[in-house]
């Protein structure tokens, strides 16, 4: 799954479906646009605010899990 990953001017990190828009609304700064979800601050800290948006991969892999570990399905 390709997702973006943008920080914005204020250093709030954003993740998006869609390739975001650099956008500056009077009073609130320069940030990017689009549907996105709020990342920790510290996550990513090789994207910047100068090189966003930068596109990621997100890659589902299979957890070994015992059967204690797994839920009950019942």
């Amino acid at each position: 799954m390709k997702l973006w990953v943008a920080r914005n001017e204020d250093g709030t990190l954003t993740l998006h479906k869609i390739k975001p828009k650099l956008f500056f609304e009077e009073g609130i700064g320069t940030y990017w646009t689009g549907s996105n979800y709020y990342l920790p601050t510290l996550s990513f800290p090789e994207v910047t605010f100068e090189n966003s948006p930068q596109e990621v991969e997100i890659k589902l892999t299979e957890n070994e899990r015992t059967d204690k570990e797994m839920p009950d399905a019942r």
